[in-house]
C-alpha cells in the first residue's frame, strides 16, 4: 500500500483497547485507515503521506552512550524540571561535559537535581544544551529495555538519540540556564542518615494532614527524627523514628511532596541529608550505586 500519515494519539487508543490478536491494517486512496481485530472495525481519518514533514538525518558532534547510562541519568532528573512555561530555560534537563563527567541537572527553582556519569568520547568539547522535558523522558522510555548503546548526536539547534532500531530527534531549548552550581551547598553543619523506606512511609503518612503548601516540619533531634503537619480545616499529625544524628537540633520546614520525589527516583538504603541551618538548603544523597554521582537540593520552608 502507499504511505499514509495516521493520527497517532487516536490510533494508540484504539490498539490499546483491541484484544491480544492479529490486527489488519487498510488505506484506500482517500487516505483513510481501517483496522479490524476480531469482530472490532475501525474506520479513521488520515492525511497524505506528503503532508508529513521530511526528517533529515543529524549531521555533527557525536558519541556513544550505554543505554543503561542514559536511562539512569534522566530517570534521575527530568522529573524535576519546571512546569512554568514563564521560566523556559528551567523547563528542560540541562546537559553538559564536565571534569567529572557528563553531567545532567534540572531545576524548577525550589529543587534541583543533579545527575553525573562518566563521560563518553567525543564529548569532551561538546558545548551544554538544554533537552526539552518531554525529550528527556522519551529517551528514557526508550532505553528501559534495551541493553545496548545509545548514539547521541549534537545538531546547531537539535539533538538526536539513536538505538539503531528507533531514533529520536528533538528541538533543543534556546534559552541561559541558570548556574547551578551556586545552588549546591558545599559545606554543612550537621549530617542525618536516615533508612529511605521508613522515611518515606512516615512521610506518606504525615503528608496525609498537610494543608495546601505541603509543609512539614523536620525536627532533628539525637537520633531521631519528629515529623509534624497540620491542616488548621482537619487536624494534624506527628510521628518520631530513629535515625543516626548527633548534631545539633534542628528545626527545619520542606513540602512534603518535594521530599517524597527526590525519595521516588532514589534506590538507596539510605539517605544522607546534609543540613546548614533552618533556612538554608539541604543536599540529599544516598548510599546505592544506581544513585552514584546523583545529589538533590531542596530549599527549606518558612515553619
Amino acid at each position: 500500500d502507499a504511505p499514509i500519515t495516521v493520527p497517532a494519539q487516536k490510533s494508540l487508543e484504539i490498539v490499546r483497547e483491541l484484544p491480544d490478536a492479529v490486527i489488519t491494517l487498510t488505506t484506500n486512496d482517500q487516505n483513510w485507515i481501517s483496522i479490524e481485530c476480531v469482530k472490532s472495525k475501525f474506520r479513521i481519518a488520515g492525511l497524505p503521506a506528503t503532508d508529513f514533514p521530511n526528517i533529515v538525518p543529524l549531521s555533527g558532534q557525536a558519541f556513544t552512550l550505554p543505554q543503561a547510562t542514559a536511562r539512569n541519568l534522566f530517570a534521575h532528573v527530568a522529573p524535576f524540571t519546571s512546569k512554568d512555561d514563564s521560566r523556559y530555560a528551567l523547563t528542560g534537563v540541562y546537559l553538559a561535559a564536565s571534569a567529572d563527567g557528563l553531567r545532567a541537572v534540572a531545576t524548577d527553582g525550589h529543587r534541583l537535581a543533579c545527575m553525573t556519569s562518566p563521560l563518553p568520547d567525543g564529548i569532551e568539547n561538546a558545548a551544554p544544551v538544554i533537552l526539552p522535558a518531554k525529550a528527556a523522558q522519551e529517551v528514557k522510555k526508550l532505553c528501559e529495555k534495551e541493553n545496548g548503546d545509545l548514539l547521541v548526536t549534537y545538531g546547531d539547534t537539535q539533538m538526536s538519540f539513536d538505538t539503531g532500531a528507533t531514533t529520536i530527534i528533538t528541538r533543543l531549548i534556546d534559552a541561559q540556564f541558570p548556574d547551578y552550581q551556586a545552588v549546591i551547598p558545599k559545606e554543612s553543619t550537621a549530617i542525618a542518615v536516615l533508612n529511605r523506606e521508613m522515611v518515606v512511609s512516615a512521610l506518606k503518612r504525615v503528608a496525609l494532614m498537610c494543608s495546601q503548601t505541603y509543609l512539614v516540619k523536620c525536627a532533628f533531634g539525637a537520633n531521631a527524627l519528629t515529623l509534624e503537619s497540620m491542616d488548621p480545616q482537619v487536624g494534624n499529625a506527628c510521628e518520631t523514628f530513629a535515625i543516626n544524628y548527633a548534631s545539633v537540633p534542628m528545626s527545619i520546614g520542606f513540602n512534603a511532596r518535594y521530599l517524597l520525589d527526590v525519595l521516588g527516583v532514589t534506590s538507596g538504603e539510605h539517605v544522607q541529608v546534609a543540613l546548614t541551618d533552618a533556612v538554608a538548603p539541604a543536599l540529599l544523597t544516598t548510599d546505592s550505586p544506581l544513585d552514584e554521582g546523583f545529589q538533590c537540593v531542596i530549599m527549606p520552608m518558612r515553619i
